[in-house]
């Protein structure tokens, strides 16, 4: 499924990532490439014995006009969670 997830660099270094529709799931990487991998991977420990499923995604237009996401950029990424539960 895709996700809106909320990118931020912290001063010229390494990037924030954050999923609005998935409370408690963030992670943060060297390289933008990482990115999704590591929020697969945020995923994943988040919900590892859950029995519910998580939130479906929004559309990112939920969120641009929120204070706390602007300055940086946005990125759907296709999050797998057939590999929870």
């Amino acid at each position: 499924m895709l996700y809106p997830v909320y990118v931020h660099q912290y001063q010229d270094s390494a990037y924030g990532a954050v999923v609005p529709d998935l409370p408690g799931v963030h992670s943060a990487a060297d390289e933008v490439e990482s990115l999704a991998r590591m929020i697969q991977e945020a995923v994943a420990l988040r919900y590892e014995g859950e029995t519910t499923a998580p939130p479906l995604p929004s559309p990112a237009s939920t969120y641009l006009a929120q204070p706390q996401y602007q300055g940086g950029f946005w990125m759907l990424l296709d999050i797998d969670l057939s590999t929870l539960g």
